[in-house]
């Protein structure tokens, strides 16, 4: 609260309010484990100038007038308490859920460009204790994402929920034939006057409309009026268009189209300044995947702020223990950050350790110091909406490329995760055969768990010590969860699902610039709600 305090008296200055929260927030970081810390070594994200960056394990501040009066705290309070996910998944670091297994990533989608949805998406998701937010390689599209993250964090500090952030990750490919860089086309013109117009009836993501189609809802009047009044004939909306290509399978004429794109590595390269991790989709092509690497992404992967590179693949067939493995050494060939931590009280090693979030940097430090790397296998793209069947195929890919043993997952740097076709049985059957779950328990107290094994009562004793008296200690605490078992997943995306469920919610708010989700306390209930089943599926109470 005091944050948004400081906010509220009129300081517009986010560097001055955050100055003059600071010695109010020592406490806090104490006894929570939970850090309100500078981030000195990332650039600013906004030629405005209107952020403050905040140290992207836990929390950053809100922009002036990006939320709600906190005399809306006593609603959200109502509307959100019921639906938080339990103390350890606001707290925990996103490094923590992948080696516990508990990983959530929201898919907001590789071509989605709807701003105010992806906000407000994003804002849900974070409440309900997402660790990943995955959005189109788009400036606009990143600070949507980023907007509804720091309204989220608002929130929750206005409840006495503080929580940590969620990372920020864009979606790259290295051809254009990736079918989730795409946007479906037509000349209206061309339809039949008869036509049953089955494209309209498929579109999970509603962006097909005619003149005489149903009443949009009213947050989305805007968009389809401006789609009518350029093309009189309706047409495609393409902010919503994400490349499914339900449309150009089953339209009558066969007048659909696929546009194909890929950003250019200039663009990638200025846009991954932005977040804090990169998605590659790769159809396993060695040869483009080595000039995506190198030309745009093994730098801004070296630097030390950067948290995670994730590899997008679907089934390769029997070449795809070996496709993994090549990916694998292509990154491992790039530049290597400098290693975190020195033992000073100013490394970030030692940071983390106040905070509570030793598994992240021991993670790290293990592998080198480099990015964590997640690889994504899509069982069956875009699908997850469809049926609860979709699932199958994605839970088979992941078996599969675990028993490949292609790379050491689950060790500390390398970590599996589902997608293509998750949906709400997807986390129940992982669990029934055993791929996620386990006993450990963090090892000690403050959330933090992991590396070291540095529970927060022992810790000081231990910095106290010689090295080998800490690694005695060390090996006295419970195994890090990624000695557990080499064959489980780190955790899930989910996709066309979860903006599905969560999406009916949101189609009730209102249009014409009133539509933020916190501002409707009722709305952003029902949103939670649904966001909250899919998480917990996922990150159960222990």
């Amino acid at each position: 609260m005091m944050l948004l305090r400081h906010l509220s008296a009129g300081t517009c200055s986010l560097a001055a309010a955050a100055a003059a929260a600071a010695t109010e927030v020592v406490g806090l970081t104490v006894q929570q484990g939970l850090a309100f810390v500078p981030h000195p070594s990332r650039p600013p994200l906004s030629p405005r100038g209107k952020r403050y960056q905040f140290s992207s394990s836990t929390t950053r501040p809100l922009r002036c007038g990006s939320s709600a009066p906190s005399d809306r705290a006593e609603e959200w309070r109502e509307a959100v308490l019921p639906f938080l996910p339990p103390d350890h998944c606001r707290t925990a670091s996103p490094a923590e859920s992948l080696g516990r297994g508990e990983w959530f990533k929201l898919i907001c989608g590789a071509s989605f460009e709807d701003l105010p949805a992806i906000r407000d998406l994003s804002l849900v998701y974070t409440l309900a204790g997402a660790d990943c937010i995955d959005v189109a390689a788009e400036e606009a599209v990143i600070e949507a994402a980023r907007d509804g993250v720091i309204a989220a964090l608002g929130v929750a500090e206005a409840i006495g929920k503080p929580m940590r952030m969620p990372w920020l990750m864009m979606s790259v490919n290295d051809d254009e034939e990736d079918p989730h860089f795409r946007k479906a086309a037509f000349d209206p013109n061309l339809c039949p006057a008869d036509c049953p117009r089955p494209c309209e009836t498929v579109c999970p993501a509603d962006a097909v409309v005619f003149p005489d189609s149903a009443p949009p809802p009213a947050h989305r009047a805007a968009m389809v009026g401006e789609l009518l009044r350029a093309s009189a004939g309706g047409g495609v909306l393409g902010p919503r268009c994400y490349g499914c290509g339900r449309c150009i399978n089953v339209c009558p004429p066969g007048i659909i189209r696929a546009e194909k794109y890929k950003r250019s590595p200039g663009v990638v390269r200025e846009l991954l300044e932005k977040v804090d991790g990169v998605e590659i989709h790769t159809k396993g092509n060695l040869a483009s995947f080595r000039e995506l690497w190198e030309e745009c992404v093994a730098a801004a992967a070296s630097r030390p702020q950067f948290r995670v590179v994730a590899v997008s693949f679907p089934d390769l067939g029997d070449d795809t223990g070996l496709a993994v493995a090549t990916m694998g050494a292509v990154m491992d060939s790039g530049p290597r950050r400098e290693r975190r931590g020195g033992g000073g009280e100013g490394s970030e090693a030692t940071s983390a350790r106040k905070r509570g979030t030793e598994f992240e940097v021991a993670g790290e430090q293990k592998m080198g110091g480099r990015a964590l790397n997640v690889w994504q296998t899509d069982g069956r793209p875009m699908s997850g909406d469809i049926g609860t069947g979709a699932t199958a195929a994605c839970i088979r890919l992941a078996e599969k490329v675990l028993d490949t043993r292609a790379l050491p997952f689950g060790e500390g740097q390398h970590f599996v995760q589902l997608a293509g076709g998750t949906n709400d049985r997807t986390a129940h059957r992982l669990r029934e055969m055993g791929l996620i779950g386990h006993d450990y328990d963090g090892g000690g107290g403050g959330g933090g768990g992991g590396g070291d094994g540095d529970g927060d009562g022992d810790s000081s004793d231990c910095r106290s010590q010689n090295r080998s008296q800490d690694h005695h200690h060390r090996q006295q605490q419970p195994p890090p969860p990624w000695q557990e078992s080499r064959r489980r997943v780190g955790g899930v995306a989910y996709g066309g699902y979860a903006r599905k469920t969560v999406g009916r919610a949101l189609d009730r708010l209102p249009g014409k610039g009133a539509g933020r989700v916190e501002d409707h306390p009722e709305v952003l209930s029902a949103a939670l709600r649904e966001a909250s089943l899919l998480v917990r599926g996922l990150k159960q109470p222990r």
